[in-house]
């Protein structure tokens, strides 16, 4: 009983662990795109950090497209792999539930 118990904390524990290092992937698309950013903008770095807090548009929107884009890709993973496994219709299916929840 007590491998049992010690599996289930090991399962907790990395759960717990993964979800907080998710939280990091943002950085993937924001770094690049504040960087990109600034590049385009004749302004100098005080002026862009000022202008960057008083508006964070285009942080949000940098994580709204981080958002999209990997919900179309688990769609279309999703697809994919129920193909694979039964049928088109099955796949066009489980894409439509995965799309629409």
């Amino acid at each position: 009983m007590s491998k049992i118990n010690d599996w289930s904390k090991t399962i907790n524990y990395s759960v717990h662990t993964l979800q907080y290092h998710l939280e990091y992937f943002y950085l993937f698309f924001l770094v690049p795109g504040l960087v990109i950013a600034f590049l385009f903008s004749n302004v100098t770095v005080q002026e862009f950090i000022e202008n960057i807090i008083l508006n964070p548009t285009v942080p949000w929107l940098m994580g709204r497209f981080e958002i999209v884009l990997l919900g179309v890709i688990s769609v279309y993973l999703v697809y994919v792999v129920t193909q694979l496994l039964f049928d088109k219709k099955i796949g066009i299916a489980a894409a439509f539930l995965l799309a629409t929840s």
